[in-house]
C-alpha cells in the first residue's frame, strides 16, 4: 500500500513539476537581480552578478538527493515487491500442480488396488469351481455306480426276489433309472453353469491397470 502512494506520488509528473519550479526559482533569481539593478543599484555603480544567482541553494541540493534517495528507495521496494508476487505466484501454481499429481496417483494407486482385488476375487472364485465340480463329477458317478448296482441287485427285498421279466421288478428298474437321469441332469445343468461362470470371469478379469501419472508431472 505504502509502496503504490509513493509510486504515485513520484512520478514523472512530479520530475516535471520539480524540474520546472526550479527553472521558474532560478528565472525569479535573475529577474529579482536585474530588478534591483534598476531600482536599488549599488552605490558603486557595479551590476550584481547573474551567476550569483543561478547558483544552486544548498536546500535545492539537499531536497534533490531526499527526492533522489526516496525515489530509489521506492523503485527497490516495488520491485522486490513484485518480484515476492511473482515467486508467490510460482509457488502457488507449483503447489497446485503437486496437488493435481498427488490426486492422480492416488486415483491410479487406488484404481490399481480396485484391478489387484478383482483379479483376486475371480482367480478365487476359479479356483472353487473346478472343486465344485470335481464334487459334481464324483456324485454323478457314485450315483451311476448306485443305480446299475441297484438294477443287478435292488436294495428292495420284495423287487430282488422276483425276476427281470416280472412286472414289479421292471417297473421298480424303470422308476430307478428316472430318478438316475433326473439327478444326472441336475448334476450335468451346474457343471454348465459353471463353465459359463468360468468363462463370464475370464471375460470380466481385468485386462490393463491404469497408467501412472508422469514421473515428469508437476514441474
Amino acid at each position: 500500500m505504502l509502496g503504490d502512494a509513493l509510486s504515485n506520488l513520484l512520478s514523472w509528473s512530479l520530475v516535471v513539476g520539480i524540474v520546472i519550479g526550479f527553472a521558474l526559482s532560478k528565472a525569479l533569481a535573475i529577474a529579482r537581480v536585474c530588478w534591483e539593478d534598476k531600482h536599488e543599484p549599488l552605490p558603486d555603480g557595479r551590476r550584481r552578478s547573474r551567476l550569483a544567482a543561478l547558483r544552486i541553494d544548498r536546500r535545492w541540493l539537499i531536497g534533490m538527493l531526499a527526492v533522489s534517495f526516496l525515489s530509489w528507495s521506492v523503485y527497490t521496494t516495488n520491485e522486490n515487491d513484485q518480484a515476492n508476487e511473482r515467486n508467490a505466484e510460482q509457488a502457488a501454481a507449483f503447489a497446485a500442480r503437486v496437488q493435481d499429481c498427488q490426486r492422480q496417483l492416488v486415483e491410479a494407486i487406488n484404481a490399481s488396488r480396485a484391478v489387484t482385488a478383482e483379479n483376486e476375487r475371480i482367480s478365487a472364485e476359479n479356483d472353487r469351481l473346478p472343486r465344485e465340480e470335481r464334487t459334481l463329477l464324483a456324485d454323478g458317478q457314485r450315483r451311476l455306480v448306485e443305480w446299475i448296482g441297484d438294477l443287478l441287485n435292488p436294495q428292495d427285498p420284495n423287487v430282488r426276489n422276483r425276476t427281470t421279466a416280472d412286472p414289479v421288478r421292471q417297473q421298480y428298474n424303470l422308476d430307478r433309472t428316472r430318478q438316475f437321469f433326473d439327478a444326472a441332469g441336475a448334476l450335468n445343468d451346474r457343471i454348465v453353469k459353471i463353465h459359463e461362470t468360468q468363462d463370464q470371469n475370464e471375460r470380466d478379469r481385468p485386462k490393463s491397470r491404469p497408467a501412472l501419472p508422469d514421473p515428469n508431472c508437476g514441474e
